[in-house]
């Protein structure tokens, strides 16, 4: 479920990738169901804030087999200023680990990190800040992603660094299918700061991630990717004007 989040998120945040200016307030509310089952939630809402800055947030919520595997749980916030990251913020937990994870950014230059509890020595191959340059953080990615299907692009690489790992996000824009859905693919690619454990189990699996993506108003309506306790599937559950009211829905 852990790795999954990324991957759901540029999905949701893909919705945005008709429209030129930044989105109007608004919030999505994503079910992950695996075998029929909720096993977790996304919620994600955007809103520009009176300083001009474009705030994301994100909250991931796991249940049933999911929660008793990984309770897995996080809260993420992001801030970027014409697609460009400036803030991000994540409080994340599984099974009986916490961790918070602060970045900040000039001219796509970090500045400034934040990684508590600290990494234990040699457990993560070491990302370089050569390698940091110019990546977005997990909510910010999808402004460079909107850019380039903006751009008619079919095939297209995102970079991106979440305070521990850099990856790259290959995007693959497969076209209508035949339920007139635009079906989008995502892979992400591993490159640096990754355990053995989470590249051994990354090998077991299909890593392509499929988006179904509602031609009209560019909202993702369904998806499918692999996750470690088998195929996950997400449905879009609701749309609302804040992501207060779809934090409440997810919670009946």
């Amino acid at each position: 479920m852990i790795r999954i989040q990324c991957g759901f998120l540029i999905w949701l945040l893909l919705a945005q990738t008709a429209v030129a200016a930044p989105p109007p307030p608004q919030a999505l509310y994503m079910k992950v169901l695996w075998n029929g089952f909720h096993v977790g939630s996304l919620i994600v809402g955007w809103h520009k804030r009176k300083d001009g800055l474009l705030e994301t947030q994100a909250v991931v919520r796991t249940y049933g087999i999911a929660k008793q595997v990984s309770r897995y749980k996080s809260d993420s916030t992001s801030l970027t200023k014409d697609g460009v990251p400036i803030e991000f913020r994540t409080n994340f937990s599984h099974s009986k680990s916490k961790r918070e994870i602060r970045l900040n950014w000039d001219k796509f230059k970090i500045t400034k990190e934040y990684n508590q509890p600290p990494e234990k020595p040699g457990k993560r191959t070491p990302v370089s800040a050569k390698m940091k340059e110019g990546a977005y953080d997990p909510l910010s990615a999808f402004f460079a992603a909107r850019a380039k299907v903006m751009a008619g692009k079919k095939k297209f690489a995102i970079p991106m660094y979440d305070g521990r790992r850099r990856s790259e996000l290959q995007f693959e824009v497969a076209g209508k299918q035949a339920d007139g859905n635009i079906l989008v693919k995502m892979r992400e690619i591993f490159l640096a700061g990754y355990t053995l454990r989470e590249q051994e189990e990354r090998a077991k699996r299909n890593i392509t991630i499929n988006i179904y993506v509602d031609p009209k108003t560019y909202i993702p309506v369904g998806g499918m990717g692999q996750s470690p306790i088998g195929t996950a599937v997400g449905k879009l559950a609701a749309t609302c004007k804040t992501i207060e009211e779809c934090l409440a829905r997810a919670d009946d």
